[in-house]
């Protein structure tokens, strides 16, 4: 007899360590299996006094992970790594069940935290909180376009993006996906952006602002303007760029910085 093969007791500890690779311990065993002759296929030439011992281990090692998140099955996993901005997946309430790892190095987020360590204001906490149960509700987890939602930054110029759209995971059900990315607005887009849909100088800067991030009262505080008189404006804005929502013009005035119009937006997170 000989102790198991390296990789085999690899596999083992793996999957103990994420339940959901078990794949991999499934390909270990089906190698060892093609190296021994049929006479031997009982044992596979493994001492089982050794095996058992790892496997012992390997099972306090998983029992102690009773109360962890549950695995994620890795399509979804294997998708938000492939994800250059930070990328992470929360359950309908608020749980983070799986992220990248820009996810982890900038926000400093973890799979079984919440979406409210998200370091934002609570306010847009709650309205990415609202997005989330939205995208997540089983009826709308297949649609294709996603909510868009623009937080101004408190360490920085410029906004956070955040791109929230459902999944249904067969593991962990109806799942929303949030992205996020910075988007500083270049200043000389504001020109270009007006002479394209015909935008006076005051919806230009209400543009501006809305691009940024900032909320309908805002926009009014700081143009020195009446809600209703901003309120006019964005619909003008919305009737002249053929876009319905904030969420719509925003995700069409960002991709015009891809045309190279106004520079280049800030590095994703």
């Amino acid at each position: 007899m000989k102790d198991p093969p390296r990789d085999l007791i690899d596999a083992v500890y793996a999957v103990a360590l994420e339940p959901e690779r078990h794949e991999e311990l499934f390909e270990a065993w089906r190698a060892a299996l093609e190296t021994v002759s049929e006479d031997r296929f009982p044992t596979l030439g493994i001492d089982p006094g050794a095996l058992k011992a790892h496997l012992r281990r390997a099972e306090s090692i998983l029992s102690s992970r009773i109360e962890a998140p549950a695995p994620v099955h890795r399509s979804l996993r294997e998708r938000l790594d492939a994800e250059p901005q930070a990328a992470f997946a929360v359950t309908p309430g608020g749980r983070i069940v799986a992220l990248n790892r820009a996810a982890r190095d900038h926000y400093g987020l973890a799979r079984g935290g919440r979406l409210t360590d998200l370091p934002l204001p609570r306010e847009a906490l709650a309205q990415l909180g609202a997005l989330s149960r939205a995208a997540s509700d089983p009826a709308r987890c297949a649609a294709t376009d996603p909510a868009l939602l623009s937080v101004p930054r408190a360490d920085a110029e410029g906004s956070l993006f955040v791109a929230v759209s459902g999944v249904d995971d067969p593991v962990e059900g109806p799942l929303a996906i949030l992205k996020t990315t910075d988007f500083s607005w270049p200043d000389r887009l504001t020109p270009l952006v007006a002479e394209a849909f015909g935008l006076t100088a005051a919806e230009s800067d209400v543009v501006r602002l809305i691009v940024e991030g900032a909320s309908v009262e805002e926009v009014a505080r700081r143009r020195g303007r009446s809600l209703a008189t901003v309120r006019a404006q964005i619909r003008s804005i919305y009737a002249k760029t053929g876009t319905r929502s904030q969420a719509e013009f925003v995700r069409m005035a960002v991709g015009l910085t891809t045309l190279g119009l106004g520079g280049t937006p800030t590095r994703a997170p």
